[in-house]
């Protein structure tokens, strides 16, 4: 089926209906399609021939195996289920962290690549221990992805406005300060500045 705008990875809450989770919303003539899940994209796959990758930030361990098993499309996944991807396949990842420490993750990209597992897993804990430590103060926000990726940027040295336009919410400064101070003090060797 064509849709005229495909949200792809977004949170649909319908109380009405008993749903609260991420899936993709395709848009047709100004109104919802169709809410397709992670086995919708083997059907999107077939019917856009143009289609090359996806970006999954978000995959539990299953929704990685079913699109890297199930699809011939090139995944991007996150820092917290690329381990898993690579389990089932060639994936690519999507990475905050890079820009603090390019080598540290250019060494997990490889583990997984090269299918050095308890090496990739243990990366992937510490990567993970990192993440929540650095962000753990700016949790209570709702703020998009691009607000935290500021936060990466920034705290790798480049002089990055945390400033969102409206209606997004910005993290303050001083939650960044604290966040900083956090990673500084539990994970400075993280930092490449």
């Amino acid at each position: 089926m064509n849709y005229d705008l495909l949200i792809k990875n977004g949170n649909i809450i319908d109380p009405s209906q008993n749903i609260n989770k991420v899936s993709d919303l395709a848009i047709k003539n100004g109104k919802i399609a169709d809410i397709q899940d992670v086995i919708d994209y083997k059907r999107i796959q077939e019917s856009v021939p143009n289609l090359v990758a996806t970006k999954f930030t978000t995959a539990s361990p299953t929704e990685c195996y079913r699109l890297i098993t199930e699809t011939d499309l090139q995944h991007f996944l996150g820092e917290g289920n690329f381990a898993f991807g690579s389990l089932y396949g060639e994936c690519s990842l999507l990475s905050s962290l890079a820009a603090l420490t390019p080598e540290k993750i250019k060494k997990y990209f490889n583990y997984g690549k090269n299918k050095e597992y308890e090496e990739l897993f243990k990366l992937q804990l510490e990567i993970s221990l990192v993440i929540k430590s650095f962000l753990n103060s700016a949790f209570e926000f709702k703020a998009m992805d691009g607000a935290y990726d500021k936060m990466f940027k920034k705290a790798s040295g480049i002089d990055m406005p945390l400033k969102l336009l409206s209606p997004y919410e910005t993290i303050p400064l001083d939650v960044y300060n604290k966040s900083f101070e956090n990673l500084k003090s539990e994970y400075g060797e993280w930092l490449s500045t």
